[in-house]
């Protein structure tokens, strides 16, 4: 890791950092989505005031795009796809600084290290842990002594070489006999004498061999570092007696090897901790929202949804509906659909995926909640929460966040509305009648507020700018704690004991993982790997679900992983 990269590894780890410590803007996917933008390299002119920085990539876009020095928002010379020139703030201090460029309606700006003046020393890297113990081996018999070798003798001197005497000269060649019918070849020249051979000079004496230095002495093996969690090896048979040393002793033989000890893979299976499985969601791609209607697991994204075994994860049914579905909800015998694309909501039949209604009126419906009597729907593209007669689709009421909505959560009495962009908070509304509860601000956490889940006592928020999730007391909305989960945390699910969050991030610390929190304290658990760009979570009683938007993939991890 370099040390830009570590600088950002800093600025994204930890628990929720302050408002404005990450100045990145995050906008919400558009419909099919396109290639992330990336930041290749800068480049500042110090010649010209006020100083100029020149930023290289790709997929910035024809239009301007918004770009943002940690907090300061620089004003643009020139822009295209490929290059951005810009201003720099004036009374600009030397440092590192997080440097964003978010192209329009991008999913995700591109984020980038860039110095100016000099830039600080590496930090120290953090110390090695200790390797597990290995097993003792049988102590080895004797070795027999080696007898004394006697000493070499002499070499005699090398007798002188005499010398060579000269060569007599070489005879005249015979004339050549005639060939067929060519005529005779005339005869060869006489070959003149070979020169003498000078005398060779005699060889020089070899020296004796010098004696062998004694062996130095082997050191002490230094100490074994404690075993880790892997089972015990099993004990090393002893090894027989070596024979005593003749001209050449014989080695006694090699006793037995003991059993081996249990290792990881046997543990986790005597334990039942599963490892997770990837499924493809064919017409369903890039997926973002999973949910289980307590028979099935479904997934939405580009181009419809699809139903799967919740135990094998074979395809049980397609259904191509809306454009691009992005959110669902189950109602206890229908399966609702929220096209981003579309601009509608679309009902399912579950058992069969027949359509039941669709419901138009809406800019992107972005999320959805049941309350056991209505569906409520997130609009992203309007700010509007709206509340449908879940029988019927008929329109009960709305209210105008305005901000952008991004997740919406029942807890039993209110709805909850998780947004970002203008207000970077939540928003507690009365399910009866729609009316405002209450409205909290999150902006310190991070902003940016993504996924939000119940766990029966409290809400939990992911801040999306912030790489935490905020957990809030549901009777007061009082903030309880914040808790560090991987970069750009998206998804948000309880399993009755334990909060899992998506971290969508690609290219930070923690990316491409989720998180799994302690809901009663916040502590963490453990984090796992799943595929690209993970959004969606959901919970089906034994395992977890995560849908992976760059991969077009479901990965289900064990809940006792």
């Amino acid at each position: 890791m370099n040390y830009s990269e570590k600088l950002m590894y800093r600025a994204l780890k930890g628990a929720c950092p302050s408002a404005g410590a990450l100045a990145a803007v995050f906008l919400v996917a558009s419909p099919v989505m396109a290639q992330l933008p990336t930041i290749a390299a800068t480049t500042i002119n110090y010649t010209v005031t006020p100083n100029q920085i020149t930023i290289s990539g790709q997929e910035f876009g024809t239009s301007a795009p918004v770009v943002v020095l940690d907090t300061t928002t620089l004003t643009l010379i020139s822009n295209n796809a490929t290059t951005v020139v810009a201003k720099l703030p004036s009374g600009l201090a030397p440092g590192s600084y997080i440097l964003t460029v978010t192209p329009h309606d991008a999913l995700l700006p591109a984020i980038f290290v860039t110095s100016y003046g000099a830039v600080g020393p590496q930090g120290p890297q953090g110390p090695q842990g200790l390797n597990g113990a290995t097993g003792g081996t049988g102590p080895a018999g004797p070795a027999g002594p080696i007898g004394a070798a006697g000493p070499a003798g002499a070499t005699g001197a090398t007798g002188a070489t005499g010398s060579t005497g000269p060569a007599g000269p070489a005879g005249a060649m015979g004339p050549a006999g005639p060939a067929g019918a060519m005529g005779p070849a005339g005869p060869a020249g006489t070959m003149g004498p070979a020169g003498t051979t000078g005398a060779t000079g005699p060889a020089g004496t070899t020296g004796a061999m010098g004696s062998a230095g004694p062996a130095g002495a082997m050191g002490p093996a230094g100490p074994a570092g404690a075993m880790g969690p892997a089972g015990p090896a099993g004990a090393n048979g002893a090894t027989g007696p070596a024979g005593q040393n003749g001209t050449d002793g014989a080695t006694g033989p090699q006793g037995p090897a003991g059993p081996s000890g249990q290792g990881l893979a046997e543990i986790r299976a005597s334990l039942l901790q599963w490892y997770s499985s990837t499924y493809p969601t064919t017409i369903a791609g890039q997926p973002r929202a999973v949910a289980f209607d307590g028979a099935y697991v479904w997934v939405a994204g580009l181009g419809g949804v699809v139903k799967l075994s919740p135990s094998t994860g074979a395809m049980v049914g397609t259904y191509a509906v809306g454009v691009y579905p992005v959110a669902l909800a189950f109602d206890g015998a229908n399966m609702w659909v929220g096209d981003d694309n579309g601009g509608t909501v679309i009902k399912l039949l579950a058992s069969t995926g027949a359509v039941v209604g669709t419901y138009s009126g809406f800019s992107r419906p972005d999320s959805l909640a049941f309350d056991g009597a209505n569906i409520w729907v997130g609009d992203y593209g309007s700010g509007v929460v709206t509340k449908l007669l879940a029988s019927t689709g008929a329109v009960l009421s709305s209210y105008s966040t305005g901000a952008n909505i991004h997740g919406v959560a029942f807890d039993g009495t209110n709805v909850w509305v998780a947004t970002g962009g203008n207000f970077n908070g939540v928003f507690e509304l009365q399910a009866s009648t729609g009316g405002l509860v209450n409205s909290i601000n999150l902006g310190g956490f991070g902003g940016n507020e993504f996924g939000i889940a119940f766990d029966g006592t409290n809400i939990w928020v992911a801040a999306n700018y912030g790489s935490c999730v905020v957990e809030l007391l549901a009777s007061s909305g009082a903030v309880v704690g914040s808790y560090a989960t991987g970069t750009y945390p998206i998804g948000v699910a309880f399993d009755g004991t334990y909060i899992w969050v998506a971290n969508s991030g690609n290219n930070g610390a923690g990316g491409n993982t989720v998180t799994k929190l302690l809901a009663s304290s916040g502590a963490l658990v453990g984090t796992y790997p799943v595929g690209g760009f993970p959004w969606g979570v959901a919970f089906d009683g034994t395992n977890i679900w995560v849908a992976n938007a760059n991969d077009n993939t479901v990965t289900k991890i064990g809940a006792t992983h």
